[in-house]
């Protein structure tokens, strides 16, 4: 990533209407207590002095979280990563400057996921977000700003160089053994231009989703019951509040059963068309912006999709991440999309 000389870049800018949600619930226990002695019923004289007071400074809490904003700048006149807190008229910068970061560390604590430069000398600057991808990209920039090596411990833990994070996978120089025999339900169509088609079919019913198809039925089947059993006030609220119940667990085994992908592959990218409910969503990545194409199983901070088996096929790149094959039954079925997938970009 290159920042040119006596320019900025912010990465991360959390603007203070982002916090209104937070700041809105002290701004109402304040407001509260500063009106309750007047409308309450209560003696002002005697309360006023006590919940007044109070009240201000929950409201003063409200208006803190509110104004609150932080900014992530890379520096490229000064070569200096900048973390800008403000609060109101006030602002802090941390800031740390290439020839002092030896490399950059991203790593989970429990929810949170924390990237750090670690310094020479003085204090490592960490920024912490909720969002794992938003991390990686935020990390990948930094490193390749200061020209540092980035390790991701939420990963495998490897070093990964400043002139690897700029390489797509055509630049990768990767060769991939590929058998065009697809195991299992997988359709694989090779057509013209070395374009091919993947189709990932819906697996249908999962057993873990029996409990919930069972218990929609059987709401459903209380609310019918009570159409002819229920007096005339209840029957018709009755049976719409059961008939919104079973729609409601029957949701997710349904969108698990009708979950079905179309992948057309080329040296080009890859587009896919994901259909699930009958409704289709098209995503298309070129493959200039594609860096890396893994299988992520079990726990890894990668994997999105948890409404089947805990493996998928993880498409990544600078701005990007798309998770394919999540509906397919075993992990070899997994590891060979991945390869299909690699063969069709870099043949």
């Amino acid at each position: 990533m290159r920042v040119e000389a006596n320019r900025q870049m912010v990465i991360d800018a959390k603007k203070s209407w982002s916090n209104l949600p937070f700041a809105l619930g002290p701004a109402c226990v304040g407001l509260c207590l500063v009106i309750y002695p007047w409308v309450g019923g209560l003696d002002p004289a005697m309360t006023a002095p006590i919940m007044v007071p109070f009240g201000l400074v929950w409201l003063l809490l409200g208006a803190c979280i509110n104004h609150y904003h932080s900014e992530l700048i890379l520096d490229g006149e000064t070569m200096e990563v900048i973390y800008r807190s403000s609060l109101i008229l006030h602002s802090w910068d941390n800031r740390v400057s290439q020839d002092n970061v030896v490399r950059v560390l991203l790593t989970q604590e429990d929810s949170k996921y924390r990237f750090i430069m670690e310094v020479v000398e003085g204090e490592n600057l960490s920024v912490t977000t909720f969002d794992y991808w938003r991390s990686r990209e935020w990390s990948e920039q930094v490193a390749a700003f200061l020209e540092v090596p980035l390790v991701d411990e939420c990963r495998d833990g490897r070093e990964v160089l400043p002139e690897e994070l700029r390489e797509s996978i055509q630049e990768q120089k990767l060769t991939e053994t590929f058998e065009p025999n697809p195991p299992g339900k997988i359709s694989y169509e090779a057509q013209h231009g070395k374009r091919a088609t993947i189709s990932i079919p819906p697996r249908g019913f999962l057993p873990s989703a029996r409990p919930r198809l069972l218990l929609g039925l059987v709401v459903f089947l209380v609310g019918l019951a009570g159409v002819f059993l229920a007096s005339s006030f209840w029957r018709w609220p009755t049976f719409l509040g059961c008939v919104v119940v079973a729609v409601l667990a029957w949701v997710k085994p349904l969108a698990q059963a009708t979950h079905r992908e179309d992948i057309e592959v080329s040296p080009n990218g890859i587009l896919v068309s994901i259909t699930t409910l009958g409704r289709s969503k098209r995503k298309s990545v070129s493959a200039a912006e594609i860096r890396q194409i893994t299988v992520v199983v079990g726990e890894d901070a990668r994997f999105e999709r948890t409404d089947f088996d805990r493996h998928a096929v993880c498409v990544e790149g600078p701005d990007i991440h798309l998770q394919l094959g999540s509906n397919l039954p075993k992990l070899d079925h997994v590891e060979w999309l991945r390869r299909a997938l690699l063969h069709g970009l870099t043949r």
